[in-house]
């Protein structure tokens, strides 16, 4: 490797994409020297810890996915080269005292200043009784699990300030945001007595949806936590719950420490029962798992509303037995003789269900807590019960296939955005035979919510299946006509014509995929109306019509001596004659040219909204693997709000149909104007007083935030 490379911002940019390059590949990039390896990992920080710079939710999964990449490389540098970025290590941290203020599994607890500010400083104890080889394994463990750390940024996760090598001696530890109150453990003990059972229900499952926001979060970013208990919930400032010593699991199971017996045995009796025993179940090894997250997730709400550890009474090897026979902890009560709700207690044995496969994910708990929880915000509680139907069309599509392989453990890729992974109305888009008697049942459920001012969540999720099969159909219409799939199906050799020149249409006038351009239906209509040609609209439509029975491949023509002739370079030519006499006739007949015009006008229009709603469906597809946060629920809601605004002006083209458009389909003795009249007042309509209520309400719930 040159070594003046490195010593230029152009040089290591080349570096780090051959290195990306060569990850990709599966091989890893080797340095002649620390110091090459420590420039590189140093810049590779300066992009991944860059406040500034898009996060995931407002980069959108490019961002997303590229951001993963780079704290991958990250990693394995850091673990090959034993080095951390240098801003990762602190300067000027102090101890205040002595004084231990916790003790968890791996580590003790002190209190120290950092910046003028109260940091809490986690020394691991299990470092200085290590042996040289245990030590360097631990000290790659907990490089991977600091550089995992600090990248994380949510509203329920313990921020990770940084390491300090310099504090203790012969140890390193972590340096975190002080919390006052301390973990949900201890503040709830002192805040039991003197609450109603109202009050402690309120407070527990707030805590809960907390923690369950956080836990989504964690494993959308790859991550298991593998200590999920209320000691490890702290509680901020803001009375918040907040996650820390996720992925600690890893550290312990670095130097094969004894996790359970420093733990006081507690760690057992919030472990899922494939942990216990592997060889019950199949599995080859008790690596913590984002099933096994939501097994212990079960186990915190059971020690949160009881105030005790799960099965109190019971031995740990009792406990284990009884986890690995398919028992489980018995319903708590509430501090005042009460009952946890049948909602909570039925949420929570679908998190600990035998099979793990069978358990909820983050993302369903999350959804189920979400609709549970009082005080939670009413623009997430409407995201959440939007998210609901996809959630179960994604398990109704897995449950109709073929039994999915076991899920492997978490690691640090990104999200897959496979369709596997998505609900049916996400998938690519097939060929579509559009049967009216098919689409008819997608409406027809809306009918009966006309007059309410208000939806009730089974309302919601008939109005958002409605809403996720009109994105599936009208991107799948839009792709079979930019590809002309439906002209085999056509036998009208007019139809056929038509059905050709709009592909055409579509690939030469359309072709550009820009989100703003598809956000923007009044530029890409305006756009997209401009005929091609020369000459006066008369002209360019009446060559338009004449180039189409010529040409199929282009409908770009310009004017030449003898007449109009096609760019395709088949020298097709619409003689100059022939397009002045059907000029002439047009002018001749005011209205038969108000026909064409404004039939040009309602087919681009039909056109843009089909485009649209394409796009926006490629935009869901793309957002589908960000990680879940309020901003990106916000964004999400947007994007379903976008498609049921252009279900809506799709449903409204009726009512605004020129009245020479109207002549010409109903001004004959064939025509049905009447049944075209009752199908708008009875079924288009009643369709479209329900989306527009949905909407304002969406728009007001969103303004209240």
């Amino acid at each position: 490797m040159n070594v003046y490379s490195l010593r230029t911002p152009a040089g290591v940019q080349r570096i780090i994409q051959a290195a990306l390059n060569r990850a990709d590949e599966g091989e890893a990039t080797d340095f002649s020297t620390t110091e090459d390896a420590q420039i590189v990992l140093d810049e590779l920080w300066k992009v991944l810890d860059s406040p500034a710079l898009p996060n995931a939710v407002s980069g959108g999964s490019q961002f997303f996915i590229y951001r993963n990449k780079l704290r991958k490389l990250s990693l394995k540098m850091a673990v090959k080269h034993d080095i951390l970025p240098t801003a990762l290590i602190l300067r000027g941290v102090q101890l205040i005292d002595n004084t231990q203020h916790g003790t968890g599994g791996f580590a003790d607890v002190y209190c120290g200043i950092y910046g003028g500010f109260k940091v809490a400083l986690k020394r691991l104890r299990v470092y200085v009784a290590s042996s040289d080889k245990q030590k360097q394994a631990l000290k790659k463990a907990f490089y991977r699990e600091s550089i995992l750390w600090k990248n994380l940024v949510h509203d329920h996760i313990v921020p990770f300030l940084g390491v300090s090598e310099d504090v203790f001696d012969g140890t390193i530890c972590m340096v975190l945001p002080w919390q006052e109150s301390g973990s949900l453990r201890h503040y709830l003990d002192k805040m039991r007595d003197g609450m109603s059972d109202e009050e402690f229900v309120l407070a527990v499952d707030k805590w809960l949806y907390q923690t369950a926001l956080g836990l989504e979060y964690l494993h959308d970013e790859g991550i298991v936590h593998g200590d999920l208990h209320a000691g490890n919930i702290l509680v901020d400032e803001d009375n918040n719950a907040c996650l820390t010593d996720f992925g600690m699991s890893l550290i312990t199971e670095a130097t094969a420490y004894n996790y359970a017996s420093i733990h006081g045995g507690g760690a057992l009796r919030w472990q899922a029962p494939e942990l216990i025993d592997p060889d019950e179940f199949g599995l080859e090894s008790s690596r913590p798992t984002p099933q096994s997250d939501i097994f212990s997730f079960a186990c915190t709400a059971i020690e949160l509303y009881s105030g005790k550890p799960p099965c109190p009474e019971l031995t740990d090897r009792q406990v284990t037995n009884r986890y690995i026979k398919g028992k489980r902890p018995p319903r708590s009560s509430l501090p005042n003789g009460g009952d946890m709700s049948d909602a909570i207690w039925s949420l929570l044995e679908a998190c600990w269900a035998h099979n793990r496969a069978d358990r909820l994910s983050s993302r369903e708990v999350v959804i189920r807590l979400g609709t549970l929880v009082r005080g939670v915000p009413p623009m997430v509680q409407l995201v959440e019960k939007m998210a609901a139907v996809a959630v179960q069309d994604a398990k109704h599509k897995a449950a109709t296939s073929q039994d999915p392989e076991p899920p492997a453990a978490a690691s640090s890729a990104p999200p897959s955005t496979d369709d596997d992974d998505m609900p049916p109305w996400m998938a690519e888009d097939p060929y579509l035979d559009i049967d009216p008697e098919v689409l008819k049942p997608i409406f027809e459920p809306l009918k009966d919510l006309k007059d309410q001012e208000s939806f009730s969540d089974d309302d919601l999720k008939k109005i958002m299946a409605m809403v996720f099969e009109v994105i599936h159909i009208i991107s799948s219409l839009w792709r079979n006509l930019e590809d002309d799939k439906f002209h085999d199906a056509v036998t009208d050799a007019t139809v056929q014509s038509i059905l050709v020149k709009v592909s055409v249409f579509i690939i030469e006038r359309m072709a550009d995929d820009s989100d703003n351009v598809g956000a923007d239906s009044s530029s890409l209509l305006d756009r997209a109306l401009v005929l091609p040609g020369e000459g006066d609209v008369e002209t360019r439509i009446i060559v338009l019509l004449m180039m189409g029975e010529k040409c199929k491949n282009t409908m770009y023509w310009v004017a030449v001596d003898d007449g109009f002739r096609c760019l395709c370079g088949e020298d097709h030519l619409v003689p100059l004659k022939e397009v002045k006499e059907a000029v002439d006739e047009m002018h001749s007949e005011p209205e038969k040219a108000a026909v064409f015009r404004d039939a040009w006008t309602l087919g681009v229009t039909v056109l843009v909204h089909l485009k649209r709603m394409h796009l926006l469906k490629k935009q869901i597809r793309d957002y589908w693997g960000v990680p879940k946060t309020d901003s990106s629920r916000r964004v999400m809601l947007e994007y379903i709000k976008q498609a049921a605004q252009i279900t809506l002006d799709i449903l409204r083209l009726p009512d605004t149909f020129p009245q020479s458009i109207m002549t010409t389909l109903f001004d004959n003795p064939n025509s049905d104007k009447e049944s075209y009249e009752k199908f708008k007042t009875e079924f288009l309509h009643p369709i479209i007083r329900v989306l527009s209520t949905w909407i304002e309400l969406s728009d007001r719930v969103v303004t209240a935030e």
